[in-house]
């Protein structure tokens, strides 16, 4: 027997022994909310932990009214798809794409090998990557000739070592893509070496709320969490 089935069959067992308007009010909200955080999730989880709440949301569901159901259905499958499907572009969780910046004069960048995309340096790290740089690199570092103005695309999303790390990705007038660290990108727009009136004072560039709900999926973790602070 299947550890899907398994699973399905003890909550199964367990919803039989609560109460309907328990089902209703409390049940049914939080199967909704972790569904929802699992959509959202950025970390390389992804929905995997949301799955016993989508079990959980079949399981209570199954005896409303065929129009109810299926409505509810459909509201949570276009939900899921929403923020499923591409995330890196999606406005809702990183709300300043399509922001404008400019870099002011100093700023360089170097290309990777198989990649169409330029890092950008800061000035204040041209010498070091420079000097990194070997003889033999067809990457150079390259300097702007001029203040260059770029334009937020995406935010790539990747797990290294099963962490977490966001890349914003900006584009030029010619279509050239440059990559730089969100905490990167925040700090030089605060000392003023990139402007750009959408992002002053700007501290993450993913919205709070999905950051935060996507901190659901960690639910796993927390006796770990609550047996290291006894």
């Amino acid at each position: 027997m299947g550890s899907g089935l398994k699973t399905s069959m003890r909550l199964d067992l367990l919803i039989a022994f609560i109460s309907k308007p328990t089902k209703d009010i409390v049940f049914l909200p939080v199967s909704l909310l972790f569904i929802f955080a699992g959509a959202v999730n950025l970390g390389f989880t992804g929905f995997l932990w949301a799955t016993p709440f989508m079990v959980l949301f079949f399981i209570i569901i199954r005896d409303y009214h065929k129009r109810l159901k299926y409505s509810l259905i459909i509201i949570v499958s276009m939900v899921f798809a929403f923020f499923m499907w591409d995330k890196p572009t999606n406005k809702l969780i990183f709300p300043y794409l399509g922001a404008k910046v400019e870099l002011v004069s100093g700023w360089g960048y170097q290309g990777a090998a198989y990649s169409n995309q330029f890092y950008l340096i800061k000035p204040d790290n041209i010498e070091n990557w420079r000097q990194r740089s070997h003889t033999n690199d067809p990457f150079e570092v390259v300097l702007f000739d001029e203040n260059v103005t770029l334009t937020m695309d995406r935010v790539e999303i990747s797990h290294p070592s099963f962490g977490l790390s966001l890349g914003v990705i900006f584009t030029d007038a010619n279509g050239n893509e440059f990559y730089i660290s969100p905490d990167s990108l925040i700090n030089s727009v605060a000392i003023g070496d990139i402007l750009s009136e959408q992002l002053t004072g700007v501290e993450s560039t993913q919205s709070a709320w999905s950051n935060n709900i996507g901190l659901l999926m960690a639910w796993p973790m927390l006796p770990v969490i609550l047996f290291s602070k006894m």
